[in-house]
């Protein structure tokens, strides 16, 4: 009988599970997050969301803001072996698209660009532990435009991230403890590339950031330029570097 009764229970978590977080997320300012399945590895302590998606509800946007294929949350083992309890997020083929759509009734564009949620704590809710490591595999971070002829659509894509020492597990006495590295590549043929050392401990977090574009052949952007411009680019390549330090 007991037997019986703790497989009933197996059986019955990831809905239980999927009720639960379905009814949390459906409570954001102006979005809906929607989970499809949830299935749980419960000898490596995790539990592994499939399709989650964050949809703007007040607005007829074409896209969902972030649409994730999967969602794996799990015990940080290498963490767990040093004494400290904390939890692992890996995204694949995650993505977030910031969008424009056609005119409302009353002649305004309609915006989508997360504003009104605090996405950092709404990922965080999604498990008692704290945070301490994140992996994104194959993402995606695109603009769009709908409204405009021809539609505008830049994207950074096949998105790399490697965030570790998120709660600062390993030296408390280093003052940047955080480490976050990414590549991917930048609208259609250029490569991008980021490091980061982060303190994410602080209200506001310090933090010593490079990152780079390189090599976008800039016909890619013409119907960004078209639709907001007139004009067009007949040849040229476009680079950006950029560091970023705050401190207190």
């Amino acid at each position: 009988g007991i037997l019986f009764l703790l497989i009933g229970i197996r059986i019955a978590l990831p809905f239980i599970i999927k009720n639960q977080l379905n009814k949390k997320l459906s409570k954001l300012q102006d979005y809906k997050g929607t989970i499809k399945d949830i299935d749980l590895n419960l000898y490596r302590g995790a539990y592994v969301i499939d399709s989650l998606d964050f949809v703007k509800i007040t607005d007829s946007i074409p896209v969902p803001f972030i649409s994730i294929q999967k969602l794996d949350i799990s015990i940080q083992w290498a963490a767990l072996f040093r004494g400290d309890i904390v939890s692992e997020f890996k995204f694949t083929r995650p993505k977030v698209t910031f969008a424009i759509s056609n005119l409302t009734e009353d002649k305004e564009k309609v915006k989508q660009d997360g504003k009104g949620v605090h996405w950092t704590k709404k990922f965080a809710s999604l498990t008692p532990i704290k945070i301490n490591k994140i992996r994104v595999i194959d993402g995606s971070v695109s603009y769009r435009d709908f409204s405009t002829k021809p539609e505008v659509d830049i994207s950074i894509n096949k998105l790399n991230i490697t965030a570790k020492n998120l709660s600062n597990v390993q030296d408390s006495t280093i003052a940047l403890p955080s480490i976050v590295d990414a590549n991917g590549t930048a609208f259609g043929s250029g490569a991008f590339n980021l490091n980061a050392r982060l303190n994410l401990l602080q209200e506001i977090p310090d933090m010593d950031l490079n990152f780079e574009i390189e090599n976008v052949d800039m016909k890619n952007f013409n119907n960004f330029f078209r639709a907001y411009s007139n004009t067009d680019v007949n040849e040229g390549e476009f680079f950006l570097y950029t560091e970023i330090i705050l401190k207190d």
